[in-house]
């Protein structure tokens, strides 16, 4: 409705550096906040390009890069049919809770 595209892919760190005329690793060490040799106006510029982009970095690039997950497996083979299923998930919904990871069932 009203024109909205809510398909559109996010934008990347290609995007950004395609429309500025940089490289991908200038605008990956601006963003990921990397010590480099950059002109803060370069900076600021690459910054104000992502928000207007609406770019939103990659989860998943991340925990590649940083070989990490946030991805917590809770694995049984009786837990929907067993008495104590809905405890022992609230159980571990709430250890988790107010962390970045993310309960996998």
């Amino acid at each position: 409705m009203g024109g909205e595209t809510h398909d559109r892919k996010p934008a990347t760190m290609q995007d950004i550096a395609s429309r500025l005329g940089l490289s991908r690793t200038t605008v990956s060490l601006v963003l990921n906040d990397q010590p480099a040799r950059i002109a803060e106006a370069t900076k600021e510029l690459i910054r104000q390009t992502a928000k207007e982009l609406n770019y939103r970095p990659s989860v998943v690039a991340r925990e590649l890069r940083l070989q990490t997950s946030s991805l917590v497996g809770f694995v049984g083979d009786a837990i929907a049919t067993g008495p104590f299923g809905g405890g022992l998930i609230a159980g571990a919904q709430s250890a988790i809770t107010g962390t970045d990871q993310v309960l996998l069932l």
